[in-house]
């Protein structure tokens, strides 16, 4: 090994541990000052060594397997509550130690192979505590069998993260396309009307700033929701409940959407009293009933209706959102609040869609401790129910 490579390991001669590292084949790389305090060796001594040489005893097929296992498959390991006492060796003079053994592999980036390292724990207190150690060794097998388990949770928790991870990945794949293409019309429109501007007529370039602004509102939306659904997954986004009287809430979002709901020539029916609260973060309420009126509003035909309602249900509030819009098929209706799913159509008018909206919904609603339900029947229209419990649950 390089004296480079060496000089940085120096650090672990900080370490209150007693630390040794091994190259793929057992050979003592490193030891620090800790190990040759509690053994009398050197690492001039045992540098390039088998550790088995070293501890004979650490060539018994179990020991040789457990080594070899955290090497291949990089999940860490503790061989035991307890200190082999042979691995240490100690002055007979000297209270005997007890202490924790647990193997981990090392990446390391200079060195093209991977490393275990072996961490000693001094758990000593006592020489008392040496008696335990034949409590301990009874109930090892709990111990392999606890072990067992862990790995199994630690795996599992593992191959969990791996699929969130995998989500993800598709989910900005999907975003990277649904970008590109309207940002590539709306470059290419935007060319078109520079270079030959003089032979279109008034007509024909309202025609084209029309489908420039299509693919414009298309692209705020998609990052207006981006930029919030990133928020919440990385955790910037502050979460204070209180309790909200929700009549104002509902006014002001009706009052946002009266010129659209004006527009598609929609009728909007509202109903929550004026006592009714919900106990729930401010800004994430209103972002689930924005988007919920918002969604019923692109997906409902001219002349529909939605009927926006607040009330209780025996302790908890509800929020109600109704429509006779196109509906959706129940194999839909599970794609909408999948953020790696490519599922998302433009309105009954050519609306933009994010694809994020509903999705935002269910992970606010979640957030403050509430349930959403969905219902909705093709060409019949589409029900979403958000129940939040009361402040004390």
């Amino acid at each position: 090994m390089k004296r480079v490579d060496q000089f940085r390991f120096r650090i672990l001669d900080n370490s209150p541990e007693g630390v040794i590292l091994l190259d793929t084949d057992l050979r003592i790389i490193y030891l620090n000052k800790m190990i040759e305090h509690w053994t009398g060796l050197t690492f001039e001594d045992v540098e390039g060594k088998a550790i088995t040489k070293i501890f004979p005893h650490l060539d018994k097929p179990a020991y040789r397997n457990r080594l070899k296992q955290v090497l291949e498959i990089g999940f860490p390991l503790v061989l035991s509550s307890q200190l082999h006492p042979n691995l240490i060796p100690f002055d007979d003079k000297l209270k005997p130690r007890v202490g924790q053994t647990t193997l981990s592999r090392v990446e390391e980036t200079d060195i093209s192979e991977k490393m275990l390292r072996v961490s000693l724990m001094d758990m000593t207190a006592a020489a008392v505590q040496y008696q335990k150690i034949t409590e301990l060794q009874k109930i090892s097998k709990l111990e392999i069998a606890e072990r067992g388990r862990a790995q199994e949770a630690l795996m599992k928790e593992r191959a969990e993260l791996q699929e969130a991870n995998a989500s993800k990945d598709k989910f900005f794949s999907i975003l990277a396309h649904d970008l590109r293409g309207p940002l590539g019309g709306l470059v290419t429109m935007s060319e078109t009307i520079i270079d030959d501007f003089d032979m279109f007529d008034m007509d024909e370039i309202k025609d084209i700033v029309r489908i420039m602004h299509h693919s414009s509102d298309r692209v705020f939306e998609l990052l207006k929701n981006l930029l919030t659904w990133s928020r919440l997954n990385t955790g910037r986004i502050e979460f204070n409940p209180s309790l909200i009287r929700l009549k104002p809430v509902v006014s002001d979002i009706e009052s946002l959407f009266k010129a659209q709901i004006d527009k598609k020539e929609l009728t909007l029916e509202t109903s929550c009293s004026d006592e009714l609260l919900v106990f729930a973060d401010t800004a994430m309420l209103e972002t689930v009933m924005r988007n919920l009126l918002s969604n019923s509003l692109k997906f409902t035909p001219r002349g529909g209706q939605i009927k926006f309602n607040c009330f209780m249900e025996l302790e908890s509030t509800v929020i109600e959102v109704i429509d006779s819009g196109v509906g959706m098929a129940a194999e839909v209706v599970e794609k909408v609040f999948d953020v790696s799913s490519k599922y998302h159509t433009p309105g009954t008018e050519n609306e933009a869609s994010s694809g994020l909206g509903l999705v935002l919904v269910k992970e606010f609603v979640e957030r403050n401790s509430g349930s959403l339900f969905v219902e909705s029947t093709p060409g019949e229209g589409t029900t979403f129910r958000c129940t939040f419990p009361p402040q004390d649950n």
